[in-house]
């Protein structure tokens, strides 16, 4: 697989563990137009055996078909993480961030009984990496929406003055919903 080093081996190893029959498989699909940048929508079906038990979406569309299988193994890892935390706080990534299937914010564990008094600011640090990864995610998404209304327009004034366009490229299906506007949008040390 090309793509991510990092989030697809965790979910890989997170999922395998309540389940051998486990798999993760991504479903990309590449969106092209001659006149506009082509772009990647991703999904992650986990499948226990032959049935499909979640379906996680990439939360942007991207340029690269790699960034969309880091996007959506990303957004996989962190759900499967709250569903199973219970049985992984303990183990070796337990401050990986950890959200609930829905959710805007994101939660990371508390250091609970850690000597190292560098680990609470390093986990703030993570936390406000984690939120300002999000923030970015939307401002690019937003991005992408007003890039094709410009190509739309771009297009429509095309064929107004008379030059050939092939079609009137349409705005493209919405991505899965982005916390676009909330700013509660967070992620949050346990207590």
């Amino acid at each position: 697989m090309h793509g991510d080093a990092y989030y697809h081996p965790k979910l890989l190893s997170l999922v395998g563990r309540y389940n051998t029959r486990c798999t993760v498989q991504y479903r990309t699909e590449h969106c092209t137009h001659p006149d506009y940048i082509g772009f990647w929508e991703t999904e992650a079906y986990i499948h226990e055996g032959s049935r499909v038990c979640y379906i996680h979406h990439g939360i942007n569309v991207w340029t690269t078909r790699a960034v969309a299988i880091w996007d959506a193994a990303r957004q996989a890892l962190v759900v499967n993480r709250d569903r199973h935390f219970i049985n992984i706080a303990w183990e070796d990534d337990p401050y990986l961030p950890r959200r609930q299937s829905g959710q805007i914010s994101y939660n990371i564990a508390a250091p609970v009984g850690e000597g190292n008094s560098r680990v609470r600011p390093t986990l703030a640090c993570l936390a406000q990496t984690n939120t300002n990864l999000d923030e970015v995610l939307d401002e690019l998404d937003a991005m992408r929406k007003a890039y094709l209304e410009l190509a739309v327009e771009n297009a429509m004034l095309k064929q107004q003055q008379g030059s050939h366009v092939e079609e009137v490229p349409l705005i493209l299906a919405e991505s899965p919903p982005r916390n676009h506007g909330y700013p509660n949008t967070s992620t949050n040390l346990d207590t």
